[in-house]
């Protein structure tokens, strides 16, 4: 029978996986690795993406503006001065996304963790379902209606 103990157990389940699923439920399908190098890729082509469209915009506002002439321009030194531009907000942009994913990893580390004690809290009411047939012994399923072992099913 159900219990208020057992209702409530069930209720944080479903409410924890509903509310956490969309952050804590996908971290888990990566080491923490994995899922750090992933979101560090993804910043990369963030970063290379605006700033390359930054860069060109800037370019093109100066050229269309006789500001500069292409024959003119001096590129070496701007060349130099977009590099280095380029690299430091590359290192402080995955400098942030290192420190938000790892903690968003162990965020969920401590979410399945918290789960992982719910489910078991909720295993010891179900004590005839924990253990399972021995080999030779008949089973009833009562949802499907299919008793016997699989090998009498088979035949």
């Amino acid at each position: 029978m159900y219990t208020q103990d057992k209702i409530k157990r069930m209720t944080q389940i479903a409410l924890n996986e509903q509310n956490e699923k969309r952050h804590h439920l996908y971290a888990h399908t990566f080491t923490r690795g994995d899922y750090i190098a992933f979101y560090l890729f993804k910043s990369f082509l963030c970063v290379t993406i605006a700033f390359l469209l930054v860069i060109v915009g800037a370019f093109l506002i100066a050229v269309e503006e006789n500001l500069i002439s292409i024959r003119d321009f001096e590129w070496q030194k701007y060349l130099i001065v977009i590099g280095i531009t380029y690299f430091s907000i590359l290192v402080v942009h995955w400098m942030i996304t290192l420190i938000v994913y790892f903690l968003r990893y162990n965020a969920a580390e401590k979410f399945a963790k918290k789960q992982l004690s719910l489910l078991k809290g909720l295993a010891q009411y179900y004590p005839e379902e924990a253990a399972d047939p021995k080999e030779g012994e008949k089973s009833y399923d009562e949802p499907t209606g299919v008793s016997g072992t699989p090998e009498e099913d088979i035949q």
